[in-house]
């Protein structure tokens, strides 16, 4: 069984002029969402040790980092192609993973994230800022046999607009 969990980056500023959108911040509501998220990662996540791979973009790591003192985290790994990649990119990056050693969290950005939900679960799904979502993969043991439509949802966390 494989279990993949997507999270959305917190709610962020918007770019400030001349200012590249891999560096901008997460704002107040961002960091609302992360307290909302840390309730609910430690009410469904207990126990629960996790592979991370988080985009090097500053407000991922900023989700990611103010979200690790919930977390149970196996390994930590940084990767610049989680930056804003095309579901074809995120695809190929998901199936090159080895899950052996615990389920895996992905801290990302959209539209990719959802499209890849939207993908493994066969049905639309968008989340928003701050959103999680987790799929398994009954009877598959790697992510590179994991297929269009052949996940379940098991959890979600949508926050409050």
């Amino acid at each position: 069984m494989i279990q993949i969990y997507l999270q959305r980056h917190a709610h962020t500023q918007s770019a400030g002029k001349g200012q590249d959108d891999f560096d901008r911040a997460l704002d107040d509501k961002g960091f609302q969402q992360i307290n909302a998220l840390k309730d609910f990662y430690t009410e469904h996540f207990d126990g629960k040790r996790l592979e991370v791979f988080c985009s090097t973009a500053k407000r991922t790591q900023t989700t990611l980092e103010a979200l690790s003192e919930t977390l149970e985290i196996e390994n930590k790994h940084f990767h610049h192609a989680l930056y804003l990649p095309r579901l074809i990119e995120l695809q190929q990056f998901v199936w090159s993973r080895d899950t052996s050693v615990s389920p895996v969290l992905i801290v990302g950005h959209n539209n990719a994230l959802s499209e890849l939900a939207s993908y493994f679960l066969d049905d639309a799904i968008m989340l928003p800022t701050g959103g999680l979502i987790g799929l398994q993969f009954e009877d598959i043991d790697d992510l590179a046999s994991t297929s269009k439509g052949l996940a379940t949802e098991i959890v979600r966390f949508f926050p409050k607009k």
